[in-house]
C-alpha cells in the first residue's frame, strides 16, 4: 500500500516560507461587576457623616459649679415654636446647629438658665440648685436618703 500525504492547502507551496500557526489569544476579560452604585451610596453616607460631625453640629459639654461632670439631667432645646426635651448623659451633647438655636436647663436639680447655641464647641457651666435640696431635706423628701432606704452605693 502506497501512502501519500494529503494535498497542501492553497497558498502553501515550496515557494512560500513556513509560517507558524497563530498563538492562542487570551480569553476575553470577564465583565466587571458594577461597583459604581454601591460606591456612590458609600460616598454619600461618608459625606453626610462628615457634615454631621463637622461643620453642621455643635458639641456641648456641661460642668456643674463644683467643676464636676453632672451624670444625667434634662435640657430643652428650641427653635422658634419647636421644643424638644433631651436627656444629657455624662455632660456631653451633640446638636445640629441649624436645627436648634437655644438650649435651656430645665432639670430641677440645677438652676434654669438659657444659652444661645453658636460656634463649634460650647462649654456650659450649670449651677446646682442647693435651695431645692435644702427644702427637700427639710421636708424629708426622697432626694435625701432617709433611714431605711436602700444603700445607693451597695457597700454594706
Amino acid at each position: 500500500m502506497d501512502f501519500e500525504p494529503p494535498p497542501l492547502p492553497p497558498g502553501y507551496g515550496e515557494d512560500r516560507p513556513f509560517t507558524p500557526p497563530p498563538e492562542p489569544q487570551a480569553p476575553p476579560p470577564r465583565p466587571r461587576r458594577r461597583l459604581t452604585l454601591p460606591l456612590v451610596w458609600l460616598f454619600f453616607a461618608a459625606a453626610c457623616l462628615g457634615l454631621y460631625f463637622g461643620p453642621l453640629s455643635v458639641e456641648l459639654t456641661f460642668t456643674d459649679d463644683r467643676g464636676r461632670v453632672p451624670p444625667e439631667f434634662v435640657v430643652t432645646v428650641s427653635r422658634g415654636d419647636n421644643e424638644k426635651k433631651l436627656l444629657v448623659n455624662d455632660g456631653h451633647l451633640r446638636l445640629l446647629r441649624w436645627r436648634w438655636t437655644t438650649i435651656e436647663i430645665t432639670d430641677l436639680s440645677y438652676i434654669g438658665t438659657s444659652h444661645e447655641i453658636d460656634g463649634k464647641h460650647m462649654a456650659i457651666s450649670i449651677e446646682r440648685n442647693t435651695s431645692r435640696k435644702l427644702k427637700d431635706a427639710a421636708r424629708g423628701s426622697s432626694s435625701v436618703p432617709q433611714r431605711g432606704d436602700p444603700d445607693p452605693r451597695h457597700d454594706r
